[in-house]
C-alpha cells in the first residue's frame, strides 16, 4: 500500500498559486491583482466575482423561466389552433 503523500504547506501554496494564475488567466487579470483578489476573499470580505457569478446566476434562471413559460405559452396555442381545427 502507497503511504499517503505529507501535504506541506510548501504543497498548498503552490496549488494555490497555480489556482491564482489560472482565474487569471480564465478572467483577464494579471497574476498579482489576482492574487490580491484571492487574499481579500480569503479573509471573508466579499469578492466581486462572487457577486458577479451571482447575478449571472440569476440572471440565466430568469432567461431559463421566461424560456419554460413560453414554450407552455406556445404548445396551449397551439393545442388550441389543432382542437379549433378538427372541430371545423
Amino acid at each position: 500500500m502507497a503511504g499517503k503523500k505529507k501535504v506541506t504547506q510548501k504543497t498548498e501554496m503552490k496549488k494555490i498559486l497555480a489556482g491564482c494564475i489560472g482565474f487569471g488567466q480564465t478572467t483577464g487579470i494579471d497574476t498579482p491583482t489576482a492574487i490580491q483578489r484571492f487574499i481579500s476573499a480569503r479573509k471573508g470580505e466579499v469578492s466581486q466575482e462572487k457577486e458577479k457569478i451571482r447575478k449571472a446566476k440569476l440572471k440565466i434562471k430568469k432567461i431559463e423561466v421566461i424560456r419554460i413559460l413560453a414554450e407552455k405559452v406556445l404548445t396551449n396555442f397551439w393545442i388550441k389552433e389543432t382542437d379549433k381545427r378538427k372541430i371545423k
